[in-house]
């Protein structure tokens, strides 16, 4: 905004009425003139038609309300008191910041050489701003929902850029994501500070604030009484012989805010008049192709369940980006079906169960390896006890599912990595599921991409590659690897982003693994284990729990979900722990505030029964035996549930190596 920057506020209103004008403008409409009460500048107004698009500095251009003042709505009224754009030297000035290609380090060892993070220091002074607001909003007892909502954006936007490798175009677009999601929290409660201090007289103008155009008079008084720049946008005979008129100015253009073409090509994403609908389309964070602010894969409401993998063959030719197939799921827990369709609570009382185990499986359950039986390996992580119960006691005496019915993985099954024979082709599979993980953990943010299609096959020759044959063969083999590769992230990266001749340390959770000793190959295999739960608990919820109408239900979803586990993190492991922690620690009075998130999440589900969500909650309070017997019910029943609704056994977490 080409007025001047922002200053501390006036001692005193500018005019004693909100009728007045301390400045006014002739837009060249003979239609309206805009005056202001309480500022001495005007800004050009964005009325009529507006189209909303990202720009190429990631923000919205002159119709987006942190950047330039616009219509005032209901939905939105708090918009008016986002703070103006400062000077260089205010401590606020990361707010503004833009980051450099410098700012960004690329991952060490990934075979993709376009992912990284941001550089610690250059990301500190916005991630200290953050940190003090997110203190300041906890703070508040009385919390609405929409500042739940905003301080839900502005931290998971914060921890995305701090844990999430991606490339230097999403990092960029996640610290716009943090820095409007801050301006808008502390807005909210700048405004319901002001609006709430009006005693009848009024306030100081705050000309650090950004204000509002309106055309309603009520409007103009309440932000004019609250010190809340505000201009009126009227026509010219409603300015009386009475009304006092300061001076009148040229209305300001928005000469410093980015207008040009944005990364997705200027996709138009709205088309309308000004106001409450133009104002959603930039609140509500618009992701590119490659953009990963979104929640990862499943966003969609699927109904049955989701693809299982193809087998090898039928996966040839098939093209990721196809539609995803999906496949009615039968279900072995009680659920009752209303006449609407929707599912109801199971009437299981508490020690009832929902079926009698089986001693032998029913051999099409097996398929060659019983994957509710413990792999026996020396570097795979000791199970959970409760857990294990759990599995031993799921029914399998019913034949399995079709393949075509049985869902497929969204992290490789961990067991898969220390099957092989030879130590050599096991360590190869690891370290190059390291070189992977941060492509595939990337690409599971992305929606609508059917990762769970992907044949063990596929995973046992890229994994693997074409050591050990003729030099011939290991090139044609390589070759074609590299396509099966190419055509399962081609979804996100270009050409030039794979590189095949990675051979060097591979960075991983604050490590620098240059080889696989057997301490670490166990650690690699349990944080598969526990990534696997993370992305199957949530693809659970999602089909128990669909977000069709609430357009934040998803941000909740991921703060309900993340308070499972350590640090409230659900998509990745920034950092391995000392010890187990978690539903992995082994004092079990340590595991109650993650078994009652747990117990939480799963509480909502239309299957669950009067045992669990009936219950009251974990406590420290609780005996040793009480907190087992109450972890065993719901970890039995989260086990059920999910072979009912995917046909094959969890991926669950397991004990921590040490």
């Amino acid at each position: 905004m080409s007025s001047p920057t922002a200053q501390a506020s006036s001692d005193e209103p500018a005019c004693s009425d909100w009728r007045h004008a301390l400045a006014v403008a002739d837009t060249g409409d003979p239609k309206y003139v805009v005056s202001s009460p309480n500022i001495d500048y005007v800004p050009s107004p964005q009325v009529g038609i507006v189209q909303v698009s990202l720009r190429s500095d990631y923000r919205y251009g002159v119709v987006d309300p942190i950047q330039w003042p616009q219509i005032f709505t209901k939905e939105f009224d708090y918009l008016c008191a986002v703070m103006r754009p400062t000077t260089p030297d205010s401590r606020y000035a990361p707010l503004w910041w833009t980051p450099a290609q410098s700012d960004f380090v690329l991952l060490e060892g990934s075979l993709f050489t376009c992912l990284g993070l941001l550089k610690p220091d250059a990301l500190r002074p916005l991630s200290d701003l953050v940190g003090e607001l997110s203190s300041s909003i906890q703070a508040v007892s009385d919390r609405t929902a929409t500042l739940a909502w905003l301080h839900l954006g502005m931290t998971h936007a914060r921890d995305r850029l701090k844990y999430f490798p991606c490339t230097f175009r999403d990092a960029a677009l996640q610290v716009r994501e943090t820095q409007r999601y801050w301006l808008m929290s502390q807005a909210y409660m700048e405004y319901q500070k002001y609006t709430d201090a009006f005693v009848g007289s009024p306030q100081p103008v705050h000309r650090e604030l950004m204000g509002a155009f309106s055309t309603n008079p009520v409007h103009v008084q309440n932000l004019f009484n609250a010190g809340i720049p505000v201009w009126f946008i009227r026509s010219d005979v409603s300015i009386m012989q009475d009304t006092r008129t300061t001076a009148t100015v040229i209305p300001d253009k928005p000469s410093e805010i980015c207008m040009d073409t944005g990364p997705d090509g200027g996709i138009v994403l709205y088309t309308g008049l000004a106001g409450a609908e133009h104002i959603v389309q930039t609140v509500r964070f618009r992701e590119t192709y490659l953009d990963v602010s979104r929640a990862p894969l499943l966003v969609i409401d699927i109904e049955g369940g989701y693809p299982a993998q193809r087998s090898a063959k039928d996966y040839k030719g098939i093209l990721v980006g196809g539609k995803i197939p999906t496949a009615p799921a039968t279900s072995s827990v009680p659920v009752v079906t209303s006449a609407q369709g929707g599912a109801t609570r199971s009437k299981l009382k508490p020690g009832q169960s929902a079926k009698t185990p089986y001693a032998r499986p029913h051999a099409s359950q097996v398929r060659g390896v019983n994957k509710f039986e413990h792999f026996e390996h020396a570097s795979m992580p000791p199970e959970l006890s409760t857990w294990q119960d759990a599995f031993r006691s799921v029914d399998l005496s019913k034949p399995a599912r079709p393949n075509p019915e049985i869902w497929g993985y969204w992290i490789p099954e961990p067991a898969l990595l220390l099957r092989p024979k030879t130590e050599d082709r096991r360590d190869r599979y690891i370290m190059t599921w390291l070189r992977l993980r941060a492509g595939w953990l990337y690409l599971l943010r992305l929606p609508d991409v059917p990762v769970t299609s992907v044949p063990t096959q596929w995973w046992r020759d890229v994994l693997f590659g074409p050591t050990g044959r003729t030099d011939r063969d290991a090139s044609t083999l390589n070759t074609k690897r590299w396509e099966q590769i190419k055509k399962v992230f081609g979804t996100i990266f270009e050409e030039a982003h794979f590189d095949s001749n990675q051979s060097g340390p591979i960075w991983w959770c604050g490590h620098r693994v240059r080889n696989v000793d057997a301490k670490l190959r166990s650690k690699i295999i349990w944080e598969m284990f526990d990534l696997g739960f993370r992305y199957e608990l949530l693809a659970l919820d999602r089909l128990f729990v669909p977000s069709r109408k609430d357009p934040h239900s998803e941000k909740k979803r991921v703060d309900m979900l993340a308070a499972v586990f350590p640090g409230h993190h659900l998509y990745s492991i920034p950092q391995l722990p000392d010890e187990g922690a978690g539903l992995s620690a082994r004092v079990p009075h340590r595991r109650v505030p993650y078994l009652e998130a747990f117990r939480r999440v799963v509480s909502r589900w239309p299957s669950c029964p009067a045992s669990i969500h009936e219950s009251p909650p974990f406590a420290i309070t609780m005996s040793h035996e009480e907190i087992l017997t109450r972890e065993k019910v719901l970890v039995k029943y989260y086990v059920d549930t999910f072979f009912a609704q995917s046909g094959r056994a969890p991926i669950v977490p397991h004990e921590y190596p040490m």
